[in-house]
């Protein structure tokens, strides 16, 4: 079933992107997904294969919680920007800047660390249209201090299959943890990489002098088959 999805997924973005570089090859085109390990609704949102099936996007828009630290910037960046795309994020201003503005920044902070050079600001509730537009100004300040660096010498290897299996289990979390463990706590930059980015980079993996897979209860053998050779 999530197969079918990715693939209807896939045939559904690529004539929408195919349509719109007709009317103007100039412009760039990104879509926007929510969290991209995201365990409790990751067969209905199919994050973990927007490698696959929005592969033709040149940008890859994210929308995490960082609420209560439950995501990690760095883990989201580091997954877009191993496919060669474009990353942005978007954080829901006065919700968690209210909920816990330290974590706020240092989420924001990340991101740009790791390399997404979009940190969009969405969803100020009406009463707090003056505090947004602050915040707003601030993040918008800080664009010029994005990182750039080459691709980094190690990855971790995540199955979206086994995400999609779990579905309803913790292993989202557990690879989260693994990640945070891996870069103490994203700052370390690090490559996060899968399936659908091995195939669509040949040769990825040569790059690296170390590929770290915490987990692969379940994954499609030609994958395998890459990461043993």
């Amino acid at each position: 079933f999530v197969a079918f999805r990715e693939d209807m997924l896939r045939e559904l973005m690529t004539s929408i992107y195919t349509s719109m570089k007709a009317a103007d090859p100039q412009c760039q085109l990104g879509i926007q997904v929510g969290r991209t390990h995201d365990g409790p609704m990751v067969t209905q949102r199919g994050t973990p294969g927007i490698h696959y099936w929005a592969q033709p996007y040149e940008w890859i828009i994210s929308d995490p919680q960082p609420q209560k630290r439950t995501d990690n910037a760095g883990y989201i960046v580091d997954f877009i920007r191993a496919g060669d795309k474009i990353a942005g994020v978007e954080q829901t201003t006065y919700e968690s800047y209210a909920d816990d503005p330290a974590a706020f920044w240092e989420f924001t902070w990340q991101v740009w660390q790791h390399g997404a050079p979009l940190m969009l600001i969405a969803n100020c509730a009406p009463h707090a249209d003056e505090q947004g537009i602050h915040i707003s100004r601030k993040s918008a300040e800080q664009i010029d201090q994005v990182a750039k660096f080459t691709r980094p010498k190690t990855a971790m290897f995540v199955s979206k299959w086994e995400l999609y299996a779990w579905h309803g289990g913790q292993r989202w979390l557990d690879l989260r943890t693994a990640y945070n463990q891996l870069t103490d706590g994203g700052k370390r930059v690090i490559d996060v990489v899968d399936g659908d980015i091995i195939r669509n980079i040949p040769g990825l993996l040569d790059h690296y002098d170390t590929i770290v897979v915490p987990y692969a209860d379940i994954i499609d053998e030609h994958e395998k088959a890459a990461l043993d050779t």
